[in-house]
Parts: C-alpha cells; sequence; structure tokens
C-alpha cells in the first residue's frame, strides 16, 4: 500500500496556487521519502518502509527525482550503512581500522561500528575495499553475524546445489536459509554465491531478519498506548490549531517520514490559519479501536479501526465540512536511546491519497 497524506479537498486547492517552503528538516522533504522507481516492484513495502525509517535514502537524478535504483548493485560500504541503520548500532571498544577507510570519508561511522562489534573483518591486507560492489555470499555472512545475537537460526533447509558444505559461509548461507531470509533462486535451487547483490535484495534480506527477532518484545499494551497518546494528544492540539504545542509533539515522539511529513503539513496549515485567516478544526466522531498488528524486538506496526474525524475548513466565503475515516496502520521504530517513535502511517482509505496533510 502507498503512502498517504490527509487534509479537506479545499485546502489542496490552495495549495496548487501557492508555494510553501519548507525551513525545517533541511536535509529532508516529503519528496525525499517517495522514489518513483520502487512503485511497481516486488519489493516495494520493504523498500518504502526502510525508506520511511530513514534506514535507506533515496538518489536525486538528473531530473530532481527522488530513486533507489532497486535493481543496481550495492557497494560494501552501502550495504554495511543499511545493515547499521537498521539494527540502530553503536560503536564497541574493540575497533579494527582498515587502511582505504578514512575518517573524512561518508562511510567511516559505519564500517567503525560494524567492525567493532565483528559483523565486518575486511581482507588479510588490512583492507576493506568499500567501494567494491558486495557479493551475495558476503552479504549473507554480515547478516548473519549481524542477527546472530538476536535471531534464533536453525539448519533444517535443503541446501542449494551452488553452496556445498566445503564452501566458506556454508553455515551463514545455510542457517540463514533455514529461517527465511535467504531465498536464493528457487527455480533451480541456487543462492548465487558470487553474484553481485542489488540493492533491492540487500534490503529484502535485512527486512526479513528483522521479522526474526522476536527475543526481546516490547510490551505490547505499551506501544498501543503510546500511539493512543499521540493521536489524542494530536487531535486536542489541532482543536485549538497549538501549533507550537503539535511540533513538540512531533519533534518528541516522531521520526523518519511521519515527522517529516508532519512538519511541513503544520507549517502549511499555520500559512492558512495565520496569514490567510483560514478556520480549521478536527472533531473525533466516536470511538477507535487499537491494536498490535505486527510486533518484534526492534520495529511495531499499530492498527486503528473506526478512526472517524470530522474536519472544518473556512477560507473567506468557502466552507467545506466532510467525515473522513483516519483508519490505518502506524509503524514504529525502537531507538538507540530505547525510546519508540513513529515513522509512518498509512490510512486504509486509498482515496485519501491526495491530500497534503498527513497525521490528522
Amino acid at each position: 500500500m502507498k503512502k498517504k497524506r490527509l487534509l479537506t479537498a479545499l485546502l489542496l486547492s490552495c495549495t496548487l496556487a501557492l508555494s510553501v517552503t519548507s525551513v525545517h528538516a533541511a536535509d529532508k522533504t516529503v519528496d525525499s521519502y517517495l522514489a518513483y522507481d520502487i512503485v511497481d516492484h516486488s519489493a516495494y513495502e520493504e523498500m518504502d518502509d526502510f525508506l520511511a525509517a530513514d534506514i535507506i535514502d533515496g538518489m536525486v537524478d538528473e531530473d530532481g527525482a527522488v530513486a533507489v535504483k532497486p535493481n543496481q548493485s550495492i557497494t560494501r560500504a552501502q550495504f554495511t550503512k543499511i545493515l547499521v541503520n537498521a539494527l540502530g548500532l553503536t560503536v564497541a571498544p574493540n575497533t579494527k581500522t582498515f587502511s582505504d577507510v578514512k575518517k573524512l570519508d561518508w562511510h567511516y561511522e559505519y564500517i567503525t561500528i560494524a567492525s567493532s562489534l565483528g559483523i565486518v573483518t575486511g581482507r588479510p591486507d588490512g583492507k576493506f575495499y568499500p567501494y567494491e560492489q558486495i557479493k551475495r555470499e558476503h552479504m549473507a555472512v554480515m547478516i548473519h553475524r549481524a542477527f546472530k545475537k538476536s535471531v534464533t537460526f536453525k539448519n533444517t533447509n535443503k541446501p542449494f546445489k551452488d553452496v556445498p558444505s566445503s564452501h566458506w559461509a556454508y553455515q551463514e548461507i545455510h542457517e540463514s536459509s533455514s529461517v527465511g531470509i535467504i531465498n536464493g533462486y528457487t527455480a533451480t535451487n541456487e543462492f548465487r554465491p558470487l553474484k553481485n547483490a542489488t540493492r533491492a535484495q540487500a534490503v529484502l534480506m535485512i527486512h526479513r531478519a528483522l521479522k526474526q527477532e522476536t527475543k526481546n518484545l516490547p510490551n505490547a499494551q505499551a506501544i498501543t498506548s503510546l500511539v493512543k497518546q499521540q493521536i489524542d494528544k494530536e487531535n486536542q492540539l489541532v482543536k485549538v490549531n497549538d501549533f507550537s504545542g503539535l511540533t513538540a509533539l512531533y519533534n518528541q515522539h516522531t521520526t523518519g517520514f511521519y515527522k517529516v511529513a508532519g512538519l511541513d503539513s503544520l507549517e502549511m496549515l499555520q500559512f492558512f490559519v495565520n496569514d490567510l485567516g483560514a478556520k480549521f478544526s478536527v472533531e473525533p466522531i466516536g470511538t477507535y479501536s487499537i491494536s498490535v498488528k505486527h510486533l518484534n524486538d526492534r520495529y511495531v506496526q499499530v492498527e486503528t479501526k473506526d478512526m472517524k474525524q470530522k474536519v472544518n475548513v473556512e477560507i473567506e466565503t468557502s466552507k467545506v465540512e466532510e467525515v473522513l475515516d483516519v483508519s490505518g496502520i502506524y509503524s514504529l521504530k525502537k531507538e538507540a536511546s530505547g525510546a519508540w517513535k513513529i515513522y509512518n502511517f498509512v490510512p486504509n482509505d486509498e482515496s485519501l491519497a491526495g491530500y497534503p496533510l498527513f497525521g490528522f
């Protein structure tokens, strides 16, 4: 399901005629999260999820559009960054340095963290070769090392015919396959260990591994309470147009796409209310239910149902009132600090796709 953003059609029509420039989150805008080249990809859900959570970044092409380039090969440095970001890893005391990884390199921090945790070891010549395309076998080994404490690996699947027991990475590849992190090329029962990995394959494998982490699950009631508090507080602050309170709320409890889109929308809404004299209100209708849809150690999805709101907008002589069902899926991730933050929301009603305000 593709990302959705919400507001009334009246504000949408006004937005088309006005340019409102975002001044916060200078390094990222809403468009940074909307990659055009993954929409029809088989790994769309996983790549879109990692974009929303700031685990991966899109690349701006020559036309200014954002692309992930899912079928392009990925370097050893790029893969290391995704793995470190996905797990929220921090540096440990025992760090091995590499002669070809300098402190001013963009990848220095990620490789240093991975090295300190034993996820990467480099080559016998003391180099890491960060710009080399990563092979599927090396990717499998790094994932196995990164998740060996948090995932219960098994040894049950039939081995790939091109990964014999004598292969240097047989254990890591076979065990990762046994828990569904690796699928291989099922038609031929091959893993193709020496083939360059693609960006989509990297995301898929790490995403699958994250779903296997269930040794330190958060309390489901605590998670649903956190999301409910966020929703109810948002509604209270929107009702009185408390923009500073909403800004503080987003900065404290949200991250990734949800935070950037929310702050963008608040800036636009503040412009309409303060500069154009518009009146805007949101009134919850009835009660809604909330439950955990997916739960693992670092990532959680929470679903709301029957979450209806009456939205009223007045600008000069124009007035719009409509009832929206904003039920949907909230995605949260555990920060390195231990705090849980909302990074995405996807409403169930796909007709809301064109509305510019996120989260109300």
